[in-house]
C-alpha cells in the first residue's frame, strides 16, 4: 500500500484534545474548590468534641480559650482553642499520640485520642449533630 506525502506537518494534539483536557482541569477546579472550601465561609465552624459515639460538648472556633476534658475513663485532655487553631495540649493517656497531632483548623480535620476514647472534630454549623456513619 503506497502512501501519498502531502507536505502537512503531523499535529500531536487536535482542537479536541485541548478542549478535552480543558474540561477536565475545569471539573477538577470545580470538585477541589467545593471539597475544600466547604465550610470555610461566612458559617460558623464549630468544635465537637465526641466520647465514644455520643458529644459531649461543642465549642465555637472563633473563641479562644483553654478546656479540660474529661473521658469517661478518667483521662483528661486539655484542649486549646487559639486563632482558629484547635490542639490537645496535655493529656494523661499513655501515648500522647493526641497531643502530637498538632493544630487543625478545617472543617472535616480531626483529632483522636484513642486511650481516652475522645475524638475532636471541626464541623461547620449545619453538621453539628450528623452522624459520620452508623454501625450495626
Amino acid at each position: 500500500m503506497r502512501t501519498k506525502k502531502t507536505g502537512q506537518k503531523k499535529t500531536v494534539f487536535y482542537i479536541g484534545d485541548i478542549i478535552s483536557v480543558a474540561g477536565v482541569l475545569l471539573l477538577s477546579f470545580l470538585v477541589w474548590s467545593l471539597f475544600f472550601l466547604s465550610g470555610k465561609g461566612d458559617g460558623e465552624t464549630v468544635v465537637v468534641i465526641e466520647g465514644g459515639s455520643k458529644t459531649v460538648s461543642e465549642y465555637d472556633l472563633g473563641h479562644d480559650g483553654v478546656y479540660q476534658i474529661t473521658s469517661s475513663n478518667g483521662h483528661i485532655l486539655t484542649l486549646e482553642i487559639n486563632d482558629g487553631n484547635v490542639s490537645v495540649t496535655s493529656s494523661t493517656c499513655d501515648n500522647g499520640y493526641c497531643v502530637g497531632m498538632g493544630k487543625i483548623n478545617g472543617t472535616g480535620e480531626t483529632i483522636v485520642c484513642a486511650p481516652a476514647k475522645i475524638k475532636i472534630k471541626i464541623v461547620s454549623d449545619g453538621e453539628v449533630g450528623q452522624n459520620d456513619f452508623i454501625v450495626g
